[in-house]
């Protein structure tokens, strides 16, 4: 009975130190995404525009906005599929 309660002592300290773990990644990408939105704010209005997105043979080159929007939603994505596949809660 020890045994068993320590496993769920356990594992109840390690999926809060995940989530943990989640939130802060999640909250980088976010805050990544904010960064490069922020920074295409700033060359707009000193009348740069380094909006763009080329893909060559040599790999694929993606500016200021396009970037916050890929950031964004790999953030949202990966906070989704923790929320659907490891955080499920079900009761049996």
């Amino acid at each position: 009975m020890r045994h068993r309660k320590n496993v769920l002592e356990w594992q109840h300290l390690s999926t809060q130190i995940i989530l943990f773990v989640v939130l802060i990644l999640v909250g980088m990408g976010l805050y990544f995404a904010w960064v490069q939105f922020y920074s295409d704010d700033i060359n707009l209005k000193k009348g740069q525009d380094k909006s763009e997105l080329e893909i060559s043979t040599m790999g694929i080159k993606i500016s200021s906005p396009i970037l916050g929007v890929v950031i964004l939603t790999l953030s949202l994505g990966f906070f989704y599929l923790y929320l659907v596949y490891v955080y499920s809660i079900t009761i049996i």
